[in-house]
């Protein structure tokens, strides 16, 4: 079935029937059941999937984010029309049993992240959504929906029309002046949500899939989403910090083009915290946890424009100067 393109548009999620955290408690070490699926519900395609979803919801869908071909990996929907507009997002495995097996234990092992299965995926992003309003970051309401008995968790978003930061930053009718202003409202956010996860020792406080492509621009407002990956606390606080900065200033970089200097220059002067920009800069370049002594290496092996570590030597250059 065609599905219309919204890429442009994303939004924020709240699992139905799963057990909630306390947001004041919640930690990356909590207990993560994964419940088996209803049988009759399995599907083995992305046809099998859209042909379940649409008797559930009773209306033709259409897709932000399709799953795969073969059935694997998240589906996110735009349910509803005019002011009733939702999104839902689904919760699937992304890869096969065996491979989930591996990355549920060796990989997330390795990465010091939370486990990759659909409910703790779905888990992760209900607790930091809800852990992050409730300290004034902006993110995407959560909105009430229906339990639609799935194999897999579902999340009810607000639908909000947006352009995504990254085609903000990269539309050429653009004023450069305008790009920074967005650049250095992000910097700000992110010092003051640096200094809380510091204080307060929330990792979940720390964005795991950074990149100015899960920032929405819409109105006066610049909202992170897509929280479904998290650290956990192997790696401190200022460690999984300097990953998610390096990530951001690559993506930063890489969306800024020709104006890529002034744009790092931007956020730098937005966080207004040099001494603490610094010192997470630098955790990721010399940082000795496993982990981010691997990251060095891969990004070793990589173009200089194309390492997170680079950026973030561009960046502490930046913060000398």
């Amino acid at each position: 079935m065609p599905s219309k393109a919204k890429s442009a548009s994303l939004l924020v999620p709240v699992p139905v029937g799963i057990h909630r955290e306390s947001v004041d408690q919640a930690r990356p070490d909590a207990s993560e059941p994964v419940l088996p699926p209803p049988v009759e519900n399995r599907v083995r395609s992305r046809s099998d999937f859209v042909a379940v979803l649409e008797a559930r919801l009773d209306e033709e869908l259409t897709f932000i984010d399709p799953p795969r071909q073969d059935g694997l990996g998240n589906a996110v929907v735009i349910v509803g029309e005019g002011s009733d507009e939702r999104v839902l997002k689904v919760y699937r495995p992304k890869m096969s049993a065996i491979g989930s097996l591996f990355a549920n234990t060796i990989t997330c092992r390795l990465q010091c992240r939370r486990k990759m299965d659909p409910l703790t995926r779905a888990r992760t992003e209900t607790v930091c959504i809800e852990l992050w309003q409730k300290h004034g970051f902006d993110v995407f309401s959560i909105v009430e929906g229906v339990a639609l008995n799935l194999d897999s968790p579902t999340l009810w978003l607000e639908y909000c029309p947006g352009r995504l930061l990254s085609d903000v930053l990269s539309d050429p009718e653009l004023a450069v002046r305008d790009k920074e202003n967005l650049v250095a409202r992000v910097g700000s956010e992110s010092a003051r949500r640096h200094q809380l996860a510091i204080r307060t020792s929330n990792i979940l406080l720390v964005h795991f899939n950074s990149s100015v492509k899960h920032i929405m621009h819409h109105g006066d407002r610049l909202t992170t989403f897509d929280f479904e990956g998290g650290y956990v606390d192997g790696l401190g606080i200022e460690g999984a910090l300097s990953l998610e900065l390096g990530s951001f200033l690559r993506s930063l970089e890489r969306f800024s083009g020709s104006f890529a200097g002034k744009a790092t220059d931007a956020y730098r002067e937005g966080y207004a915290d040099p001494d603490l920009l610094g010192r997470i800069a630098n955790r990721g370049i010399r940082g000795l946890q496993p982990y981010l002594l691997g990251k060095r290496f891969g990004d070793s092996l990589r173009p200089r424009s194309k390492s997170k570590t680079e950026s973030l030597r561009r960046l502490r250059d930046r913060l000398t100067v």
